[in-house]
């Protein structure tokens, strides 16, 4: 916008998100330094001019003010961390963002001295939840740096108050797994396994979410990103992940005219098969269509040609794990049908086992159509 001087030359206006963060600074009589009275030594440091990495904010404009409606939805912010930080948060500039969340870095060890343990939470996992929204991949990313000193916050609290205040964070984060920043997508990845290994959420409640329909059956990005995290749970966290809902979404995901979100499809499978019992998937490979299930038999045949090499059977620790809970003889209880069809089913699979590839076959060529 122009200047309020009269004769004075105008700026274009920007018209998207990035062509206003790159716009040009503003004159030295608005800049931080001067607005908050900094020396040119910086004597007298602003809240978060004390960053480290954070740039020089001598040359970063002021943050804008609060709207009320802002100031409504930061109540609980501005309670913890004070105004200037939030209207740093708040700001349209990202750099002031991205320094905020540097800030909360070196105060978030120390909000338990001064505040209540699940009010300190609620607002930090405000700034979680504002940061999981923004289009500028450095800010999000430095919010997802504070996760563990956020969930430290409720070293104190029971597990149902933080998975309370945790739970919403989740979609979000699930939703960056479809971004198309790798790093975006993979860090994201990283952070709600991370929620997991702390206990902050249960797993079981992570792979439900991540197995649900997606809104757009055919996006990509969102398959792919659901599949890989998918991946990683059932390697990581085994039969605690919900195994029958995963796989109905990769038989959906086999559907994909995408070969990238077809061989993620394949990878999840391929992980369910290393923890369960192999003939408790006959109702999972019987809903499949024929070459579908043919490039699988190729997949499950090289985990067992993996088991064979290493020498592993099923008495040894960390191979083949009983089916979900422990005491189902399959995993069909969650697939329509009758359970006992399912378990001759797999006492077929069994007995085929062996008949295909010198021994290690899954499924016998041409049977089961």
């Amino acid at each position: 916008p122009p200047h309020d001087t009269p004769g004075a030359p105008t700026t274009p206006r920007a018209v998207t998100q990035q062509e206003y963060d790159e716009r040009a600074l503003p004159k030295p009589a608005d800049t931080y330094a001067n607005v908050h009275g900094i020396s040119a030594d910086g004597a007298s440091p602003p809240p978060l001019a004390d960053v480290a990495g954070s740039g020089a904010f001598g040359d970063l404009p002021p943050p804008e003010p609060l709207s009320r409606a802002d100031e409504a939805e930061a109540a609980v912010m501005i309670e913890v961390f004070g105004e200037f930080t939030v209207q740093c948060l708040y700001s349209k500039v990202w750099m002031l963002r991205q320094a905020a969340l540097h800030k909360l870095r070196d105060v978030l060890p120390t909000l338990v001295e001064k505040h209540n343990a699940i009010v300190a939470l609620r607002a930090a996992m405000r700034v979680l939840r504002k940061c999981a929204h923004d289009k500028i991949a450095q800010v999000y990313l430095a919010s997802l740096e504070l996760i563990h000193d956020v969930l430290q916050l409720g070293a104190t609290l029971k597990p149902t108050e933080v998975a309370q205040q945790v739970e919403p964070i989740v979609l979000p984060w699930l939703g960056k797994t479809a971004d198309s920043n790798v790093r975006v997508r993979e860090a994201s990845e990283g952070a709600l396994l991370g929620l997991c290994r702390q206990g902050a959420i249960s797993i079981e409640s992570l792979g439900a979410h991540a197995s649900a329909p997606l809104k757009k059956s055919g996006d990509v990005y969102g398959l792919v990103g659901r599949l890989s995290l998918l991946a990683q749970m059932v390697a990581e966290f085994g039969s605690n992940v919900p195994l029958e809902r995963a796989l109905e979404f990769v038989k959906a995901a086999f559907d994909s005219p995408n070969a990238t979100v077809r061989a993620r499809a394949a990878d999840v499978a391929r992980e369910v098969y290393r923890v369960v019992e192999p003939d408790s998937l006959g109702w999972f490979l019987d809903g499949l269509k024929p070459k579908q299930r043919e490039s699988l038999v190729a997949v499950f045949e090289e985990v067992d040609a993996e088991r064979s090499l290493h020498g592993d059977d099923e008495d040894d620790e960390g191979a083949l794990a009983t089916p979900i809970g422990g005491q189902r003889p399959a995993l069909s209880e969650i697939a329509e049908g009758d359970e006992e069809d399912a378990r001759s089913t797999g006492r077929a699979l069994s007995a085929s086992r062996g008949t295909a590839g010198g021994g290690s076959g899954f499924w016998a060529p041409g049977g089961g159509g």
